[in-house]
């Protein structure tokens, strides 16, 4: 049965189903190139020639691999584009008299494996050509990922057979445990007769697990026979196998044909394993001979043991009881400092040696440090006097502003039509009045005056509003909180607070002192402050206020104390925040630097004891 395909244009093209078959059962890269090419040319119209370029391996050399019809037939014009798409790394279109060229690069952006060129008759559509030519290069691209994830199959396996090694060995807490399950299961994935792991204890290998046995029993001489394979694998600190693979280096392996001949001939592979830079341990396998340990199995016994090797040397040392563990990490540290090599180490030891001498001769200023903040030495809260709507602001947060400067303004337009209002209503009371005078009225002379006089109360009371819509600064200060630019047009309540104004040049510092170190603090001592605004300018500062109220922050007490800045430069603002430290007296260094470790052993030995 033949294939069909429709184009565009609506007319069918039959494909020989022989080139279907071919192009599926290609075993090279180039057969698919070939068969792919004949297949494209065929479902086009007006082919005259044809090429596809790939990129050979390991080189950045480009070799054509298929040609159609043939490769004489190939035209000039054609080749030369497509030696211009390699270079440019994007589609290219040519056409003159002869023949109408398209060329379509191969790959992914940034990684041109090739590139495939077609060379029509002139009067084709570029566009639609160019079209097809880019959905038919994705069959390359297809072929060319499946060949390359055939060939990361094999890593692909060998990670998922250390990985299932490393969830074994993590799925048991203790040591032995977890060296009996990985040997049983390395044992079984690779068919081995016996697999058996030992770590060096004494200069020696010793054997802790076999696989599908619980105890490393009876026989006395194969046990020494694979410890001593195992020493040598780790003597020379590399893998050997006996027989020899066919890519294996030349190493000394009198041990391991002892313990070959010692179990019937069986293959025998050791790799030794390796833990923070040194060579702990070896893994010895036993395999039928005939089966043997060829350069893949190799491989993936060198990955196991890089993977495994670590976590079981850690878990072996964490199994050791805290007394071993305390006497190892002693001994090794006293060797480092008193043998042989570990200069660093040395050094180190004579300047902590030279160092808690001096510390415990001298003597320095004992200060006590605290978070600290700047605050105002008063703050002026700036309420809304009357109700209304914000028609204008004219500062905002951290502007300086002089005494009788325009603040915030509120919408007056309801004032002033009030105040016309009125001012109109008295206008009319007015020629009452002098009606009333006129005709001798008196009692309603007494009442339109009356109402004059109330009319006139009214008339004050709405100026002094309006007057009060425009709302000064008092003094000159800094504007610390309150930005009413985001609030234009919104009501407020009389008495709101809209701005907080603190005076400059006049500061206080709050200091958070920790409860540990309230009672070394005492009004009249000294310090100094580092803010972070202005780290390289430290100001003097000097207690003037303890609070007998401790408050928590963070689950940790502290005292508020208060303390007045001597000369505060002109950069300091109302909340910065730094470190400052009170000057309490002269002490020794070493009490100084551990007195928080004595005071928290002091109290935690309070705590404990009955």
């Amino acid at each position: 049965m033949d294939t069909r395909a429709e184009t565009d244009s609506g007319n069918l093209i039959f494909v020989d189903q022989l080139l279907w078959s071919q192009l599926g059962n290609a075993k090279s890269v180039v057969e698919f190139c070939r068969a792919w090419l004949v297949l494209q040319c065929s479902m086009l119209k007006g082919v005259k020639c044809a090429v596809v370029v790939l990129r050979q391996d390991g080189s950045d050399d480009y070799k054509p691999v298929a040609f159609w019809p043939e490769q004489d037939a190939l035209l000039p014009g054609v080749m030369h584009l497509a030696e211009e798409t390699l270079t440019l790394a994007k589609s290219q279109i040519d056409q003159n008299d002869e023949v109408l060229a398209v060329a379509y690069p191969l790959g992914q952006p940034g990684n041109n494996v090739g590139v495939v060129a077609i060379g029509v008759e002139p009067t084709a559509n570029a566009s639609e050509l160019l079209r097809q030519l880019q959905w038919g290069s994705a069959w390359l691209d297809m072929h060319m990922r499946r060949t390359a994830i055939g060939d990361e199959q094999q890593i692909t396996d060998r990670l998922i057979t250390v990985l299932d090694l490393i969830a074994t060995s993590l799925s048991h807490e203790r040591f032995l445990d977890a060296a009996r399950a990985v040997v049983t299961e390395l044992a079984v994935l690779l068919e081995c007769d016996r697999v058996s792991l030992g770590f060096v204890k004494s200069g020696f290998a010793d054997i802790v697990a076999v696989s599908h046995s619980s105890q490393i029993g009876g026989h006395m001489n194969l046990v020494r026979a694979i410890g001593n394979a195992m020493d040598e694998a780790i003597d020379q600190h590399s893998v050997i196998a006996v027989p020899a693979a066919a890519k294996s280096d030349y190493f000394v392996s009198r041990e391991h044909e002892k313990l070959s001949g010692l179990v019937g001939g069986s293959a025998i592979l050791s790799v030794p394993l390796l833990s923070a830079g040194e060579f702990c341990g070896a893994m010895t396998l036993e395999r039928h001979v005939e089966i043997g340990f060829d350069d893949t199995t190799i491989e993936l016994c060198k990955s196991v043991g890089i993977a495994i090797g670590p976590m079981l040397d850690s878990k072996r040392r964490e199994d050791r009881s805290i007394f071993v563990k305390i006497a190892a990490a002693a001994g090794t540290a006293v060797r480092r400092v008193l043998g042989p090599g570990y200069l660093l180490r040395k050094l180190v030891a004579i300047v902590m040696l030279l160092f808690v001498g001096l510390s415990i001769g001298l003597t320095g200023e004992y200060r006590v440090s605290a978070t600290s903040r700047v605050e105002g030495a008063e703050r002026r809260v700036i309420s809304a006097p009357i109700e209304g709507y914000i028609a204008s602001a004219a500062v905002r947060p951290g502007d300086i502003v002089d005494a009788g400067k325009l603040l915030f303004e509120f919408d007056d337009r309801d004032l002033r039509l009030e105040r016309v209002q009125v001012s109109s209503e008295r206008a009319q009371m007015a020629a009452r009045l002098q009606d009333a005078m006129a005709k001798r009225e008196r009692a309603n002379v007494q009442i339109i005056n009356a109402q004059i006089e109330q009319a006139d109360a009214h008339l004050a009371l709405l100026d002094e509003q309006i007057q009060r819509t425009k709302v000064v600064a008092p003094f000159d200060g800094l504007i610390i909180s309150g930005d009413l630019s985001q609030s234009l047009g919104a009501a407020v309540e009389r008495g709101e607070v809209l701005y907080e104004l603190a005076p400059l040049n006049r500061y206080r510092v709050v200091l958070e002192v920790d409860e540990h170190d309230i009672a070394s603090v005492l009004p009249t001592q000294q310090g100094s402050l580092l803010l972070a605004a202005l780290p390289d300018q430290p100001l003097a500062l000097e207690v003037t206020r303890l609070t007998s109220v401790a408050s928590s922050a963070e689950g940790v007490n502290y005292f508020r104390v208060e303390a007045n800045l001597k000369d505060a430069p002109v950069g300091v603002r109302p909340g910065m925040e730094g470190v400052g430290k009170i000057d309490i007296e002269e002490r020794r260094l070493i009490w100084i630097w551990t007195h928080q470790l004595s005071r928290w052993l002091k109290l935690a030995f309070w705590s404990w004891t009955p």
